[in-house]
C-alpha cells in the first residue's frame, strides 16, 4: 500500500524534484540545440524563496512567547454570594466584590501554559528553530512541508524535527491529512539511533539489512517506513 500512494504522487515529485534543482541552481548538460550549449539558471526562485521566509520567520518567531494561550468560554470570574440577600458579597472591610473564582483565571492559566511551551520549543528542544527556519525555506518551493512532534525516549524530552514532503507519502487524491487512511515516512536512521531505540523499547529487536550503496560503511543509516494508519477492520 506504500507502494501505491508512492506511484499515485510520481508527477508531483517529478515536479517538486525540478523545483528543488531550479532552486539549488543545479545545473545539467544540455543537448539541445547542440551539445553542451549554454546553461545558465537565473537564481529567481532562490530569492523569491528567501524573500518568503524572510517575511515569515518573524510572524513565527516574533519574541520569545511564540506559543500563546486561547481562552474559551467565560472568564469574568464567578462571585460570592451573600446568604441573606443572594446578591454578590463584598469585603465589609474595603467594600471590593468578593470572588469564588476571580476573573481572568483562564487567561492567567493560558498565559503560563503559553510561557512554558514557548520555552519548551527554544530552549528544551533546540532543533525546532532551525527546523523551522529550514521548513519556511522549503516551504515556497515544494508548496506544503511537515512537522512531527513526539517523545525521544533516548533523549528523555518531546522533539520537533521537519519532514519533507517529499519524503512524507500520502495518496495524492487523499482529501486530507486528517482523513488520509494511512502515512508513510521515509526515514533514515543510523546504526546506533537503531540501537537505542531498542534498548530503549521502543523498537522491537531484529536484525535489518543496509542498503546495497552503504559501501561498507558501518555508520551508514538504514532506511525505514515509519506509517501512521487506520488498523479498523470491517465487521464480518
Amino acid at each position: 500500500e506504500y507502494k501505491i500512494d508512492d506511484d499515485s504522487r510520481i508527477e508531483w515529485k517529478r515536479t517538486a524534484d525540478k523545483a528543488m534543482k531550479l532552486a539549488l541552481q543545479i545545473a545539467t548538460t544540455k543537448t539541445y540545440p547542440w551539445p553542451r550549449a549554454s546553461n545558465v539558471i537565473l537564481p529567481m526562485l532562490t530569492e523569491a524563496a528567501d524573500q518568503f521566509a524572510a517575511r515569515a520567520y518573524p510572524a513565527v518567531i516574533m519574541n520569545k512567547n511564540v506559543v500563546k494561550g486561547v481562552v474559551y468560554g467565560q472568564d469574568e470570574g464567578t462571585p460570592q454570594t451573600d446568604p441573606m440577600t443572594g446578591q454578590p458579597a463584598q469585603d465589609p472591610k474595603t467594600g471590593e466584590p468578593m470572588w469564588l473564582v476571580k476573573p481572568g483565571v483562564k487567561k492567567a492559566r493560558a498565559d503560563r501554559i503559553g510561557e512554558h511551551m514557548s520555552w519548551q520549543l527554544l530552549e528544551e528542544q533546540p532543533e525546532w528553530e532551525p527546523e523551522t527556519d529550514t521548513l519556511l525555506h522549503v516551504l515556497p518551493i515544494v508548496g506544503c512541508e511537515f512537522r512531527k512532534s513526539y517523545f525521544d525516549a533516548a533523549e528523555r524530552r518531546n522533539m520537533s524535527v521537519r519532514v519533507s514532503a517529499i519524503n512524507m507519502v500520502i495518496n495524492y487524491w487523499a482529501k486530507s491529512v486528517k482523513t488520509a487512511p494511512r502515512l508513510t515516512e521515509e526515514t533514515l536512521v543510523y546504526p546506533y539511533e537503531l540501537m537505542e531505540l531498542q534498548n530503549a523499547g521502543t523498537w522491537l529487536p531484529g536484525s535489518f539489512t543496509k542498503s546495497a550503496d552503504s559501501k561498507n560503511d558501518d555508520d551508514h543509516p538504514y532506511t525505514f517506513l515509519e506509517q501512521h494508519r487506520r488498523i479498523d477492520r470491517q465487521a464480518r
